[in-house]
């Protein structure tokens, strides 16, 4: 995805450049937050199921992922 929005990038040099910041890339943000809701979702899942330690384990993924999405932030 981050190759495919590159692509569009290739002939912005043309013109002049533009004044100030350029605006922020929210994709790794999103990405990281859709990927930890997912894995949340499953360990409370796995936990519903009865499935103590495999369910404790996505749950501690969980967390690690929702920490990358605080750090990729813009």
């Amino acid at each position: 995805m981050l190759a495919v929005r590159g692509l569009s990038r290739m002939n912005a040099g043309s013109g002049p450049a533009p004044a100030g910041a350029p605006p922020a890339d929210w994709t790794p943000v999103l990405w990281f937050g859709a990927s930890t809701l997912a894995v949340c979702v499953t360990g409370v899942m796995l936990l519903r199921l009865g499935h103590r330690y495999i369910g404790a384990v996505q749950l501690g993924l969980c967390i690690v992922l929702a920490f990358l999405a605080l750090g990729a932030r813009p």
